[in-house]
């Protein structure tokens, strides 16, 4: 499969296949990670934890559990650990036994694909580019209300073709078109979807960027509520695989009952521990993102060639007005730039890139590449 077709940016060793370079040639724009860089606390300490590798982890993860329940306000009986946010997502289908789950789109593949591999199934509601891919709220809720209103008895077999739902999915700020709700529309949707008997799926793994759209602080009033939380994009810690769960503690003991045990390695606990304490570090990086998001948003909309969507994350979903995605993914190729062609995801009917938000200096090399790619047949 060529790289740039691929389920998920990220795939440098792929790129770097493809374009024939060392990885250390190619600057990635693919993957929504912090550009500054694992922090150097967290450095110090997976030197340190690799001290404690000659023990299994703590199965319980206790140090991790209390230092995020301290962090979040939250009971440490409503957190699990992941090897990576992913694990849980894939675990939650078993765990929650959900058959059918409505999934607000275009986003993450791997809701879906956790559904199918735990024999379950899904069904969409996309945003549109015409709305600015504004999340499709009304759709759900309209799906939903149908679903609650013929739940039981002679309505349901009355209306066969109406889907039952266990659950819905929703990528908070979404991913790739960085659109987030507000707080009060995920206050109607879990309300919608709780009187439907649904649960309600969160995925906040880039929440750090507006972390005001988060729903954090219902946890405790809203049993039917998942977040789902991930240590790789602000820490910039996608190698080590490290995420978390907060739900009411039923949900968690049903979580931790499908999980291996010991899938949070002791490095990886030992740097999430760092992390967490390093409000500089974070402060910085957030800073830094914000000033180069709005700077990249406006030079991207001054391109004529291109249509850019604005974002609440750390990267940047943008149209081609002509030619393909594929073919500017090849040409920025050329150049050591690697991007996210995202026209394989569903519910995206435009040849839509996604970028990440990156240093200055990649920026620049970034537009440089442009320039040079639109001055070639598209």
């Amino acid at each position: 499969m060529p790289y740039d077709r691929m389920d998920h940016g990220g795939n440098v060793y792929a790129a770097a296949r493809t374009a024939n370079r060392s990885l250390n040639e190619l600057v990635d724009f693919s993957a929504s990670i912090n550009p500054l860089g694992l922090p150097a606390s967290v450095q110090r300490a997976i030197r340190h934890g690799l001290s404690r590798a000659i023990h299994y982890p703590d199965p319980d993860q206790r140090e991790l559990r209390r230092a995020l329940s301290e962090y979040h306000g939250v009971d440490p009986a409503r957190l699990v650990l992941g090897n990576g946010s992913i694990e849980l997502i894939y675990a939650l289908p078993r765990a929650l036994g959900i058959r059918h789950a409505l999934i607000l789109g275009p986003t993450f593949s791997e809701y879906e694909r956790a559904l199918r591999a735990a024999g379950g199934q899904c069904s969409y509601v996309h945003a549109s580019s015409s709305s600015g891919y504004a999340p499709p709220l009304r759709k759900a809720c309209r799906l939903l209300r149908r679903q609650d209103a013929t739940a039981s008895g002679p309505a349901r077999s009355r209306h066969p073709s109406i889907p039952s739902f266990d659950a819905v999915f929703v990528c908070q700020p979404n991913n790739p078109t960085g659109q987030a709700l507000t707080h009060r529309e995920i206050t109607r949707l879990y309300d919608v979807a709780a009187g439907a008997g649904a649960w309600l799926i969160v995925d906040e793994a880039f929440i750090d960027f507006c972390k005001q759209r988060s729903v954090i602080e219902e946890i405790e009033r809203w049993p039917r509520l998942v977040l789902l939380r991930s240590f790789t994009k602000v820490y910039a810690m996608p190698g080590l695989r490290i995420g978390y769960a907060i739900a009411h503690h039923t949900v968690i003991e049903r979580l931790r009952a499908v999980l291996p045990p010991w899938s949070v390695n002791v490095v990886a606990e030992q740097a999430a521990l760092a992390a967490l304490k390093d409000e500089s570090y974070r402060w910085r990086s957030l800073k830094l993102i914000d000033h180069e998001r709005d700077k990249m948003l406006d030079r991207l909309q001054r391109v004529p060639e291109l249509r850019v969507i604005p974002s609440s994350a750390n990267f940047l979903l943008f149209e081609l007005l002509k030619g393909s995605a594929s073919r500017l993914t090849a040409l920025l190729l050329e150049h050591g730039i690697v991007i996210r062609d995202c026209t394989n995801i569903p519910g995206i009917r435009t040849q839509a890139l996604r970028i990440a938000v990156r240093t200055p200096a990649d920026n620049a090399r970034l537009f440089r590449a442009l320039s040079a790619a639109f001055r070639k047949p598209m």
